[in-house]
């Protein structure tokens, strides 16, 4: 994603945001003169203050062009560097986007997302995922029965940043929808004002990106599954120092699975993307176990390593 902001004198400022599959949005706010005072004149002398350095065009890059009657000043850096995040704070404390980019990379993060889904009168669901403790609690109710789970890692705001641009092409609303919804979301920022939106699980009004939202979260809740649940665990021998671990994949039911080299998140039963004969295919894990080197059931030195695990969507559409 990209974005554009544009601040016109006396007082409207405009943000365009870029996505990568060709969508564009487009907020346009009025600030008062007095507040945008507190961030021009700053601007107005970045263009000369700003060392001149190679730019990591691979890590994103920021572009600045000054307008005024003494002509026109332009500057430019990576994202890399952060030597101008004060800055960028002192924009965003001043302009209530949700989300800008700037000169360091970090947006107006979201600090809380909350979604409830009350699809009846008997059940009852709400996920709050929370930056500043690091939390995410899941309460479900569904007749007499109740369900609390709450996990505390520092993973958090990564999950959090993850979630956010899954749904980020939405519509969102300024104000709770007076609607009825069965499934609604709250997104609260570090500045901006909270941003809702409302729909169903059905398609007749999906949330859009809810595919991608909660795959993410099932992917995430996953690696907190208890040892004692786990059968990454108990049905696997204890490793050795210097073990591999091997999984057998199969490609089609009925054919003879290959090895490969495969790390400790990986489980039988898994569908995985692997790489196989110069392009990678999709298969599914039916064994799994460690290894000394010399008893390998195929060499390592030539045995591949599973990429990754099949992401649904990406091999319905032959990604």
């Amino acid at each position: 994603m990209s974005q554009t902001l544009t601040i016109k004198l006396p007082k409207a400022v405009t943000l365009v945001n870029h996505f990568g599959s060709g969508h564009t949005t487009t907020q346009t706010i009025a600030v008062s003169s007095e507040r945008l005072q507190k961030i021009l004149p700053v601007l107005t002398t970045l263009a000369d203050d700003i060392d001149q350095v190679p730019l990591a065009t691979d890590v994103g890059t920021w572009r600045i062009t000054i307008k005024g009657a003494g002509g026109q000043a332009t500057a430019q850096g990576s994202l890399l560097l952060g030597g101008d995040t004060e800055l960028s704070e002192q924009i965003r404390a001043v302009l209530p986007f949700r989300e800008l980019l700037l000169f360091d990379g970090a947006p107006d993060l979201i600090q809380r997302l909350v979604v409830k889904y009350e699809p009846d009168a008997t059940t009852r669901e709400q996920l709050v995922i929370d930056r500043r403790s690091h939390t995410v609690s899941l309460t479900q109710q569904h007749g007499a029965t109740r369900v609390k789970l709450a996990i505390t890692a520092e993973t958090v705001g990564d999950l959090l940043d993850e979630l956010e641009e899954s749904l980020a092409e939405n519509e969102f609303d300024s104000t709770p929808s007076k609607n009825a919804s069965e499934l609604q979301v709250t997104m609260r920022y570090r500045y901006a004002s909270p941003e809702f939106a409302s729909g169903t699980l059905s398609t007749e009004a999906p949330i859009y990106g809810w595919n991608d939202f909660a795959g993410e979260l099932q992917r995430w809740l996953k690696e907190f599954a208890p040892n004692m649940l786990d059968a990454r665990v108990f049905n696997r021998r204890r490793p050795q120092p210097g073990d591999l671990l091997y999984a057998q994949v199969v490609f089609h039911h009925g054919e003879n699975p290959y090895s490969y080299l495969a790390t400790a998140n990986f489980a039988v039963g898994d569908r995985v993307k692997v790489p196989a004969g110069g392009r990678t295919m999709y298969g599914t894990i039916v064994a799994m176990d460690y290894f000394a080197p010399e008893n390998a059931p195929y060499p390592p030195s030539q045995t591949k390593s599973i990429l990754t695990l099949a992401d649904p969507l990406d091999e319905a559409a032959g990604n």
